[in-house]
Protein backbone atom coordinates (compact mmCIF):
# COMPACT_ATOMS: atom_id res chain seq x y z
CA UNK A 1 0.00 0.00 0.00
CA UNK A 2 1.88 3.11 -1.19
CA UNK A 3 1.90 6.25 0.93
CA UNK A 4 -0.24 8.88 -0.81
CA UNK A 5 0.07 12.00 1.34
CA UNK A 6 0.66 13.49 4.76
CA UNK A 7 -1.75 15.98 6.29
CA UNK A 8 -1.05 18.88 8.62
CA UNK A 9 -3.67 20.97 10.39
CA UNK A 10 -2.68 24.63 10.38
CA UNK A 11 -4.12 27.81 11.85
CA UNK A 12 -3.98 29.91 8.65
CA UNK A 13 -4.02 28.09 5.30
CA UNK A 14 -2.93 31.11 3.25
CA UNK A 15 0.03 31.92 5.52
CA UNK A 16 1.15 28.27 5.60
CA UNK A 17 0.85 27.75 1.83
CA UNK A 18 2.88 30.91 1.17
CA UNK A 19 5.53 29.96 3.75
CA UNK A 20 6.01 26.41 2.41
CA UNK A 21 6.26 27.77 -1.15
CA UNK A 22 8.62 30.65 -0.29
CA UNK A 23 10.86 28.81 2.18
CA UNK A 24 10.80 25.21 0.90
CA UNK A 25 10.11 25.72 -2.80
CA UNK A 26 6.84 23.81 -2.80
CA UNK A 27 3.95 24.56 -5.16
CA UNK A 28 0.21 24.67 -4.53
CA UNK A 29 -1.56 22.49 -7.07
CA UNK A 30 -5.07 22.38 -5.63
CA UNK A 31 -7.26 24.24 -3.13
CA UNK A 32 -10.63 23.26 -1.69
CA UNK A 33 -13.20 24.80 0.60
CA UNK A 34 -15.36 21.98 1.95
CA UNK A 35 -18.44 21.97 4.15
CA UNK A 36 -20.57 18.83 3.77
CA UNK A 37 -22.21 15.88 5.49
CA UNK A 38 -19.51 13.64 4.00
CA UNK A 39 -16.81 15.73 5.67
CA UNK A 40 -18.70 15.64 8.97
CA UNK A 41 -18.87 11.84 8.72
CA UNK A 42 -15.23 11.43 7.67
CA UNK A 43 -13.90 13.74 10.39
CA UNK A 44 -16.49 12.84 13.04
CA UNK A 45 -16.86 16.59 13.63
CA UNK A 46 -20.31 18.12 13.56
CA UNK A 47 -20.41 21.28 11.45
CA UNK A 48 -16.96 20.58 9.93
CA UNK A 49 -15.82 23.22 7.46
CA UNK A 50 -12.26 23.08 6.13
CA UNK A 51 -10.05 25.03 3.79
CA UNK A 52 -7.44 22.79 2.20
CA UNK A 53 -4.32 23.38 0.12
CA UNK A 54 -2.40 20.55 -1.53
CA UNK A 55 1.31 21.18 -1.98
CA UNK A 56 4.21 19.22 -3.45
CA UNK A 57 7.73 19.76 -4.63
CA UNK A 58 7.90 20.47 -8.39
CA UNK A 59 8.17 17.16 -10.25
CA UNK A 60 7.38 15.07 -7.16
CA UNK A 61 4.24 12.99 -6.55
CA UNK A 62 4.23 13.03 -2.72
CA UNK A 63 1.66 15.52 -1.47
CA UNK A 64 1.29 17.42 1.78
CA UNK A 65 -2.33 18.30 2.51
CA UNK A 66 -2.65 21.43 4.65
CA UNK A 67 -6.03 21.80 6.37
CA UNK A 68 -7.44 24.76 8.26
CA UNK A 69 -10.59 23.94 10.23
CA UNK A 70 -12.85 26.96 9.92
CA UNK A 71 -15.32 25.14 12.16
CA UNK A 72 -15.61 23.71 14.67
CA UNK A 73 -12.97 25.81 16.44
CA UNK A 74 -9.70 23.90 16.48
CA UNK A 75 -7.76 23.34 19.70
CA UNK A 76 -4.00 23.92 19.54
CA UNK A 77 -2.00 20.83 20.42
CA UNK A 78 1.41 21.23 22.00
CA UNK A 79 4.04 21.02 19.25
CA UNK A 80 7.78 21.26 19.18
CA UNK A 81 8.79 18.43 21.50
CA UNK A 82 10.35 15.60 19.52
CA UNK A 83 9.95 12.91 22.19
CA UNK A 84 6.22 13.43 22.82
CA UNK A 85 4.16 10.36 21.88
CA UNK A 86 2.34 11.14 18.65
CA UNK A 87 4.82 13.83 17.62
CA UNK A 88 6.11 13.80 14.08
CA UNK A 89 8.25 15.75 11.68
CA UNK A 90 8.60 15.99 7.93
CA UNK A 91 12.08 15.75 6.45
CA UNK A 92 13.19 17.64 3.34
CA UNK A 93 16.25 16.29 1.59
CA UNK A 94 18.79 18.86 0.42
CA UNK A 95 22.12 18.65 -1.40
CA UNK A 96 23.87 21.07 0.98
CA UNK A 97 22.39 21.37 4.47
CA UNK A 98 24.72 24.22 5.48
CA UNK A 99 23.69 26.36 2.49
CA UNK A 100 20.00 25.58 3.03
CA UNK A 101 20.35 26.45 6.73
CA UNK A 102 21.99 29.82 5.97
CA UNK A 103 19.40 30.71 3.29
CA UNK A 104 16.48 29.74 5.53
CA UNK A 105 17.93 31.49 8.58
CA UNK A 106 18.20 34.69 6.47
CA UNK A 107 14.47 34.24 5.70
CA UNK A 108 13.71 34.28 9.43
CA UNK A 109 13.16 30.54 9.90
CA UNK A 110 13.43 29.44 13.55
CA UNK A 111 15.83 26.48 14.04
CA UNK A 112 16.27 24.19 17.04
CA UNK A 113 20.02 24.02 16.33
CA UNK A 114 22.53 24.54 13.56
CA UNK A 115 23.16 21.51 11.31
CA UNK A 116 24.57 18.49 13.14
CA UNK A 117 26.95 15.97 11.52
CA UNK A 118 26.48 12.29 12.38
CA UNK A 119 29.19 9.62 12.17
CA UNK A 120 27.37 8.15 9.14
CA UNK A 121 28.07 11.37 7.22
CA UNK A 122 24.44 12.49 7.38
CA UNK A 123 23.87 16.15 8.31
CA UNK A 124 20.56 17.46 9.60
CA UNK A 125 18.77 20.08 11.64
CA UNK A 126 15.23 20.70 12.85
CA UNK A 127 13.25 23.89 12.37
CA UNK A 128 9.69 25.17 12.81
CA UNK A 129 6.97 26.33 10.45
CA UNK A 130 4.73 29.29 11.41
CA UNK A 131 2.52 27.02 13.59
CA UNK A 132 5.53 25.51 15.38
CA UNK A 133 5.34 22.21 13.48
CA UNK A 134 8.71 20.46 13.48
CA UNK A 135 10.43 20.06 10.11
CA UNK A 136 13.89 18.85 9.14
CA UNK A 137 16.41 19.48 6.43
CA UNK A 138 18.69 16.52 5.86
CA UNK A 139 21.70 15.82 3.67
CA UNK A 140 22.73 12.22 3.10
CA UNK A 141 26.14 11.08 1.91
CA UNK A 142 26.14 10.25 -1.81
CA UNK A 143 24.73 6.80 -2.55
CA UNK A 144 22.74 6.47 0.69
CA UNK A 145 19.30 7.58 -0.56
CA UNK A 146 18.15 6.12 -3.89
CA UNK A 147 17.16 8.56 -6.60
CA UNK A 148 19.02 11.54 -5.20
Amino acid sequence: MPVNHASLSVSDIDRSAKWYCDVLGMEVFRRLDTESRELETLSALRGAHVRTAFLRQPGEAFTIEFTQYVSPPAPKLPVGQNNAVGSYHLGFQVEDVEAAYQRMKAQGVRFKSPPISFPSGTKACYFHDPDGIILEIIQYPRGIMPGR
